[in-house]
């Protein structure tokens, strides 16, 4: 099941499922665990998923997106610019 998050005309978050079902086959995935501290890059076409964390310590990670500035993000995302709020972006430093 994919789920992702989708912004709310109030301005909150709910995770929603989409469809249709992943192309792909769950028995035939390569699972790749790594250790405390290793960065994975790989494009977001990449198909990807992350199980669900049954420790009982809290899971963190860090996810830098890079979209270019043409492109045409849908605005159901959390990924958005504020007009007139956020300050323009110009690369990186």
């Amino acid at each position: 099941m994919k789920e992702v998050f989708r912004r709310q005309p109030d301005g909150t978050f709910q995770l929603e499922r989409c469809e249709p079902t992943p192309p792909w086959h769950m028995s035939r995935l390569e699972w790749l665990e790594v250790g405390k501290g290793t960065l994975i890059v790989f494009d977001g076409s990449f198909p990807h998923l992350s199980e669900t964390n049954r420790s009982a310590q809290s899971r963190h990670a860090y996810t830098l997106l890079a979209v270019s500035g043409s492109a045409d993000y849908p605005a159901s995302t959390g990924i958005q610019r504020r007009a007139g709020i956020d300050p323009p972006l110009t690369g990186f430093v």
